[in-house]
């Protein structure tokens, strides 16, 4: 019989562009007289379980390790031979995640269980990867966990705890330490709000990245959709001639200016469509969900001066982006022109999930020479810029 020590090591997180895959581990084997297993081939059986000490198994894999002269082994939880499992869709940040060690000490396949351990930190780009990282979830998380925390144990130690210090110590100094304390805890979820709020981008199914942006209750992409596909796959088409665009009744997009800036063109039909056109998580906003926005900057008069960008409009005049986020001048494609491209710099269209009629449907409206956002009431057939709001 064997008995275990175990040591969890985790690599600091260098960036976030380069996702680390797997974690390190290290165990010093020792028997049941406390002498170190040293010299030894074994078989190990590494499990990961989810939501308790007997949760469920999702994610299993096997090592052949020997120990060194100390008994110590050392391994990469998900780079051994796979059992069951995707380590890399490990949801980290939704339940806590244990430590299932078993072992073949003579380096078969008949493995003894040595423990379960909670895994007490994760990876932060592992963490990150797989997690809502926005503040507001941030802070809906912590406050779950207190409230399924055992409160009534945690209560009943601290206060047998501050009894015995406020008998035997001086109770200046022991406050002063706990406040802190209390502060330093703080600035360190602060500080960790922030750096989970910046790396709170959004994928879509083409592959591409959009910055988000907390306003209020709400979260948006501060940047305009650019993707060219639903969001189960299937193609979204280009359509570039005015006639042939003027007399769709289906999704289509459009390019206005530079993509990467500006985003792309989508008629409303597009918006509307049962495939979605905003990635998981996430959809085109209700006039209603526009108007919870422009209340919250202090009304249509002035909300518009602090959703537009600093540059890239004819007139920044009144302009600041307080809000952060950054809208652009990028201008629509209307049915009746004879050209697509219209009003480039001058005007910034953002359509709503909102119909209006069965030819009409409802976008809001920013203006270089105006520091407000109004509604607009136009053909299904326009093409807008899409901002996506997350569910």
């Amino acid at each position: 019989m064997y008995l275990r020590i175990s040591l969890l090591l985790l690599l600091p997180l260098i960036g976030v562009a380069q996702l680390p895959n797997k974690i390190n581990f290290q165990s010093i084997l020792r028997n049941t007289n406390g002498e170190v297993v040293s010299n030894k081939s074994v078989s190990l059986k590494i499990s990961i379980l989810s939501g308790s000490i007997n949760g469920s198994l999702v994610y299993s894999e096997t090592h052949t390790k020997t120990t060194d002269a100390s008994g110590l082994i050392s391994l990469q939880i998900g780079n051994g031979t796979l059992l069951s499992g995707v380590f890399a869709s490990i949801s980290w940040g939704d339940f806590p995640h244990f430590i299932k060690l078993e072992a073949d000490f003579s380096g078969g396949s008949n493995f003894v269980v040595l423990g379960t351990q909670e895994l007490m930190s994760v990876p932060y780009a592992l963490y990150a990867s797989k997690t809502d990282t926005s503040s507001l979830n941030l802070v809906n998380r912590f406050n779950s966990k207190v409230n399924v925390s055992d409160t009534s144990n945690m209560l009943s130690n601290y206060r047998t705890g501050l009894n015995a210090k406020i008998n035997t110590t001086d109770t200046s100094t022991m406050l002063s330490n706990y406040l802190r304390k209390a502060d330093d805890i703080i600035a360190d979820l602060q500080l960790q709000i922030k750096q989970l709020q910046s790396l709170s981008n959004v994928i879509d199914i083409d592959g591409n990245s959009y910055k988000t942006v907390k306003i209020g209750s709400q979260i948006w992409m501060s940047e305009n959709l650019k993707v060219t596909k639903y969001r189960n796959g299937e193609s979204i088409p280009n359509v570039t001639n005015n006639y042939e665009w003027s007399n769709l009744n289906i999704g289509a997009w459009n390019i206005n200016q530079d993509v990467t800036i500006y985003g792309r063109l989508y008629n409303w039909f597009t918006v509307s469509d049962d495939r979605g056109l905003c990635p998981n998580g996430w959809h085109v906003p209700s006039l209603e969900e526009w108007n919870i926005l422009v209340d919250f900057l202090g009304g249509e008069e002035i909300a518009g001066a602090k959703l537009k960008a600093t540059t890239l409009w004819d007139s920044n005049e009144g302009a600041t982006n307080e809000s952060g986020f950054a809208a652009f001048a990028n201008g629509f494609a209307l049915i009746n022109t004879g050209n697509l491209h219209v009003d480039n710099g001058n005007l910034g269209f953002f359509w709503s999930s909102s119909p209006w009629s069965d030819w009409g449907a409802i976008s809001k409206k920013l203006w270089t020479i105006t520091n407000d956002i109004k509604n607009h009431i136009g053909d299904k057939k326009n093409g807008f810029s899409v901002r996506c709001l997350r569910d």
